[in-house]
């Protein structure tokens, strides 16, 4: 699913034009004013402007599932909430008893299902509205601000679920946070927001390329690409383009042999 925005006005957005690429990870970073993008995504059509789904005028975007960390629970044990969230979508009896068990055994829940929610720590509960998230039928996923409340170990299963769902299902996704060291490190397309503007879009190279632009307007890019940019600037040594730091170190064990 390809969504192109033409110029939005809606709350803090101002005329704002970029696109969300189809089968890839979208990573939404920037100010307050991106979550505004969250709000149209998940169907707000109270906007001025145009948005295209694969080329064609809509007004609302279906087959979208999405969680956000601020959304709140209607019940108080997984299993009830689990079950009327996939009754919601029409799944029968049998359906939704097959998809609670894959998706709870997924994120590591598997046996926690008969438990009160209230009983789960925070990035539990984040875990069990994802879970929630990938077990209806969707085209796209959008993620809000989810992953600063997972440790290491839960960022890491969901950021491979997420590309999982990527490369074998083609399933289009966005991701709205901050940190631009994890995003670096999966994300295809970047989309950086700045008081409800685009500031800039593109690949990884944004980062490299505008690396003060966006420390200009108070965006912490990869540390990654600050350090390779540190050693060329200092030593006349470039590097190519990594994302993560067991092949930058590699890169440098080279440079240096």
């Amino acid at each position: 699913m390809e969504i192109e925005f033409k110029n939005i006005n809606y709350n803090k957005l101002k005329n704002l034009s970029f696109k969300i690429f189809g089968n890839k990870i979208n990573c939404i970073i920037g100010d307050e004013s991106k979550y505004d993008v969250y709000k149209l995504l998940t169907c707000d059509t109270n906007y001025d402007g145009s948005i295209y789904i694969n080329g064609n005028l809509n007004f609302q975007i279906c087959e979208i599932t999405h969680i956000s960390s601020k959304d709140t629970f209607r019940y108080k044990t997984i299993n009830a909430e689990f079950v009327s969230f996939l009754e919601q979508a029409g799944y029968d009896k049998d359906t939704i008893l097959k998809r609670i068990k894959e998706s709870l055994k997924i994120v590591g829940l598997e046996d926690k299902r008969s438990k009160f929610i209230g009983d789960l720590s925070f990035g539990e509960q984040i875990l069990l509205k994802f879970a929630m998230a990938i077990s209806r039928h969707f085209k796209l996923l959008i993620l809000d601000d989810i992953f600063g409340y997972l440790d290491d170990d839960a960022k890491e299963m969901v950021k491979n679920v997420v590309m999982m769902l990527k490369t074998k299902y083609g399933k289009t996704i966005v991701i709205l946070l901050n940190d631009t060291d994890f995003s670096y490190t999966f994300g295809d397309k970047y989309i950086v927001i700045k008081k409800g503007e685009l500031l800039l879009q593109g690949s990884k190279d944004i980062f490299n390329d505008n690396y003060e632009k966006l420390e200009e307007n108070g965006i912490d890019g990869p540390q990654i690409v600050k350090f390779s940019r540190l050693v060329y600037s200092k030593k006349g040594i470039k590097f190519h383009a990594r994302d993560n730091v067991k092949d930058l170190i590699k890169d440098i064990y080279r440079s240096i042999e």
